[in-house]
C-alpha cells in the first residue's frame, strides 16, 4: 500500500488573518492486482447517519453546511461543499454534467476522485456525511501521523462521501466502481483521503 502527499501550499490570505493554507491529498491505493477491502473504508451506508443522492445521472446535492471550522482550500476557507454524482466535490457550484475536458474545469474549485460519467440510475448509492465520531477522528489522526515529516493534525471533523458500487452512463451496471473521499480540517490545515475498492 502507498500513500502519497502533495506538498504544502504557500500560506494564504484568510478571512481577516494570515494563516498557513495547506490541502494534501494521500492517494490510499494498492497493487493493480488487488483492490482495497471495503473493511478499511470509512463507515457508510444504511448503518451509518448518511445521506444519499437519489438514483440519477449528472445531479448534484448541495450546497451542504459545513461544521465549523471553515474548510480551507488553497487560497479560500468554505463553509459548504457541493457532492455530485460524477465523482467529483466542488465548492463554488454543483456540476450537473460530466464533460471530458480537462482539467482545471470552469464550473470552479473541485475535488474529483473519480471524474467521470457516472450513473447511478439502476445500481449504486452516492452516500455522504459529516462527522465528529472518535473512533474515525482518531483513524484520520494516525494515518496523518505516519506521514513523513507532517506536523501533528488534529480535525475538527471529517466530510466522508462514498461512491458505493456506481455505474456508468447510460444506465450500465455491468461494471461497477467503489471509492471514497475524505475530507478533514482543523481549520489551518485540510486533507483529503481517496479510497478505491473494486
Amino acid at each position: 500500500m502507498r500513500s502519497l502527499a502533495l506538498p504544502k501550499v504557500p500560506p494564504q490570505l484568510s478571512v481577516a488573518r494570515t494563516v498557513a493554507h495547506v490541502f494534501a491529498v494521500i492517494l490510499i491505493i494498492s497493487s493493480c492486482a488487488q483492490a482495497i477491502p471495503l473493511e478499511d473504508f470509512y463507515s457508510f451506508g444504511s448503518g451509518t447517519p448518511d445521506a444519499q443522492l437519489p438514483p440519477n445521472d449528472d445531479e448534484f446535492a448541495g450546497p451542504i453546511d459545513l461544521p465549523a471550522p471553515a474548510l480551507p482550500f488553497y487560497d479560500e476557507p468554505y463553509e459548504t461543499i457541493f457532492v455530485n454524482n460524477n465523482g467529483l466535490l466542488s465548492f463554488l457550484k454543483g456540476v450537473s454534467q460530466f464533460s471530458s475536458r480537462r482539467f482545471p474545469l470552469p464550473d470552479g474549485k473541485l475535488i474529483a476522485p473519480f471524474w467521470a460519467d457516472v450513473d447511478t440510475t439502476r445500481t449504486g448509492i452516492v452516500w455522504y456525511r459529516s462527522t465528529t465520531e472518535a473512533d474515525l477522528l482518531g483513524r484520520f489522526i494516525d494515518m496523518v501521523a505516519r506521514l513523513q515529516n507532517q506536523d501533528s493534525f488534529t480535525p475538527s471533523y471529517l466530510f466522508i462521501v462514498t461512491w458505493d458500487h456506481v455505474g456508468y452512463f447510460f444506465e450500465n451496471i455491468d461494471k461497477t466502481n467503489t471509492f471514497q473521499c475524505v475530507l478533514a480540517t482543523d481549520g489551518l490545515k485540510s486533507y483529503a483521503v481517496f479510497l478505491y475498492a473494486d
